[in-house]
């Protein structure tokens, strides 16, 4: 009988042990896995952060997804590494998806995307399970299991947008017309025409403006221009209503050209010596759409269609366009986030679009996101709608046309 009580504890403690042995090496290796996949997604703090502070993946992930172009896939190589992790399906196959078909792109909780970063899973909830299962072999500290590979592959670490500046002074709604006059750190700004037009000036190269300055924006008022002794536009309607450019330089008599429809309704212009650029939107009333136009209008030369930058949704979006020294910039800022792309080449190209603004990242209400553009001598400013209570907005420069955005 003793030895049929040996032989039964003896069997009883392999069934105990031998089990969590196996537990304890499938940890190990599974750390590893862990930890590849978190460099995969986030990049190089994505270890760490899993062990130590995993809330945070969810703002890395975040930033992944609003920072790409919307048909890239971001986490598409990382789906070899998920498929050894035990995960919904429903995270698998959010894998493969753009990121436009993430709500977090266009930074609305509503929008009609498909996916979310929710869906997304590190796999730590079955790896505390696992850990569990493999005592006494790890006993504590079997957060440091996970640690990346010698042959991992990092993501990329996002880079966060800028934080605004913020702004005072500037006019935000109601004026198509814009131009500015720079002498140093003084900014002159015309905005609107006729008796509704509305003169600022600031001393601070741009950052707070106040009223005043008429008597140096005489060459301003109703018309848009970058040089008093240059060349000029002017906005003007036909008789059937048709919007017209009239194009005026020294070279000969002022030239007209058609800018937009009676049923149209010009919402911003810019221009610089060598062309007018506007948004038109239909003049109807109904839901908001994407049926933004924009248009190019070459110093005596007929306007012509502006092709949307690619990629950049007008849904639903505030949009701006602006002109310095014969670049073309046009924002659209939806749900918080402002994105910018900018053409060398009168709209046949344009630039990979740029996240200059994040209200999550910059901890303000996406009411704040800037969407208004402002050309000031070779730079452009970009500027949100002010707060009611302070009167400020959110105020971002650019010295190199749109390329990059840096608080002022």
């Amino acid at each position: 009988m003793r030895y049929v009580l040996l032989v039964l504890v003896l069997f009883g403690a392999g069934a105990w042990i031998v089990p969590r042995g196996q537990s304890a090496w499938r940890l190990h290796n599974l750390g590893t896995t862990l930890a590849d996949h978190a460099l995969c997604m986030v990049g190089p703090t994505g270890p760490r952060l899993l062990r130590e502070h995993p809330g945070e993946l969810g703002e890395l992930l975040r930033l992944r997804v609003v920072l790409a172009a919307p048909d890239a896939r971001p986490f598409a190589r990382c789906a070899e590494l998920a498929d050894r992790l035990e995960i919904s399906v429903r995270a698998r196959q959010a894998y493969a998806q753009p990121a436009r078909e993430f709500r977090e792109y266009t930074g609305q909780a509503d929008a009609t995307a498909g996916f979310s970063i929710a869906d997304l899973d590190f796999g730590r909830v079955a790896f505390e399970q696992l850990a569990n299962q493999a005592w006494p072999f790890v006993r504590g500290a079997h957060l440091r299991l996970i640690e990346g590979s010698a042959h991992g592959k990092e993501a990329l670490h996002p880079l966060v947008p800028p934080k605004p500046g913020f702004g005072r002074g500037l006019p935000t709604r109601g004026y198509v017309a814009r131009a500015t006059l720079v002498d140093g750190d003084t900014v002159v700004g015309a905005f609107g025409s006729g008796a509704n037009a509305r003169i600022v000036v600031s001393k601070d190269g741009g950052r707070t403006f106040t009223p005043g300055g008429r008597e140096r924006a005489s060459e301003l008022l109703d018309r848009c221009l970058v040089d008093p002794g240059g060349p000029a536009f002017s906005l003007s309607r036909t008789d059937a209503g048709r919007h017209v450019v009239v194009s005026m330089d020294v070279d000969g008599p002022p030239t007209a050209a058609l800018l937009g429809e009676a049923d149209e309704r010009v919402q911003r212009v810019s221009c610089d010596a060598r062309a007018l650029v506007a948004v038109l939107k239909p003049a109807a009333h109904g839901p908001a759409t994407s049926s933004v136009r924009f248009r190019l209008c070459p110093l005596r030369h007929a306007c012509r269609d502006l092709a949307a930058p690619p990629g950049l949704d007008l849904t639903d979006a505030d949009v701006d366009i602006a002109r310095v020294l014969g670049d073309t910039m046009v924002v659209a800022a939806r749900g918080g986030i402002t994105r910018v792309a900018s053409s060398r080449d009168d709209g046949a190209t344009w630039t990979p679009l740029t996240v200059a603004f994040d209200a999550t990242s910059a901890g303000l209400p996406a009411a704040a996101a800037p969407a208004l553009l402002l050309s000031v001598g070779d730079g452009v400013l970009l500027y949100g709608q002010p707060n009611r209570a302070t009167g400020t907005y959110a105020l971002l420069g650019s010295a190199d046309h749109g390329a990059s955005f840096r608080p002022l």
